[in-house]
């Protein structure tokens, strides 16, 4: 469960990498591996099991719901809004909202052209009170692997959305289109405490691997 752009590292120490072996295929007894766990990759319909960690929303006293207007789209974003939402519903990501909680949609361009549905929840980030779980600073996960040879790093598909939210929480996450209200049942990026929360899954995850040949 790695999130989009983070990386755990799998080292074995006391190998020596030689160069003469390296390639580009895929090792033979690599794929039989994968071929054999592929049911683990199969995507399940549905919000995610529970987990270890749930992702909860704590606000500051006296905090009132936070309802922001929805940004103006182009007709190709409309579209995209509609496609997206489908899909999330679809996959149980998402579900209708009733919540006096509404943040606006925005949109990013992707490197391959493709527009990422983003949600703006500066607004109820802003009255979030900030979760200080410890996450690790690059340069130090670098010195653990200083004389080390092999390294695995590994991706999970859509890593935050593999963390349900607390139900009590999930209301506070709604966000509105032109043609219906609704929030969130699955960790997305944009709120404020996600890293930490991902990042505790990820030590609960991996604590009996950590600093022997895991790295996150």
């Amino acid at each position: 469960m790695i999130r989009k752009g983070a990386h755990a590292l799998l080292v074995r120490p006391g190998l020596h990498l030689n160069v003469a072996t390296t390639s580009t295929s895929m090792d033979p007894e690599v794929e039989a591996l994968l071929q054999g766990y592929a049911d683990i990759f199969h995507d399940v319909p549905g919000p995610p099991l529970m987990g270890p960690v749930d992702h909860t929303m704590p606000l500051v006293p006296g905090a009132q719901p936070v309802s922001r207007p929805m940004y103006r789209l182009s007709p190709l974003e409309l579209d995209e809004v509609k496609r997206q939402v489908t899909d999330l519903l679809a996959k149980g990501m998402i579900r209708p909202s009733t919540s006096p909680y509404s943040a606006p949609i925005l949109f990013v361009g992707k490197k391959d052209g493709m527009l990422r549905m983003c949600i703006d929840y500066r607004g109820l980030n802003a009255t979030t009170i900030k979760n200080h779980y410890p996450l690790p600073h690059v340069d130090d996960l670098l010195d653990k692997l200083k004389g080390l040879a092999y390294f695995s790093s590994i991706d999970l598909q859509q890593g935050y959305n593999q963390i349900r939210i607390d139900a009590s929480d999930i209301p506070k996450n709604a966000f509105q289109t032109l043609f219906s209200h609704f929030e969130y049942m699955v960790l997305l990026f944009g709120l404020t405490n996600a890293p930490a929360t991902f990042q505790a899954v990820m030590d609960c995850m991996f604590r009996p691997y950590i600093d022997r040949f895991v790295v996150c």
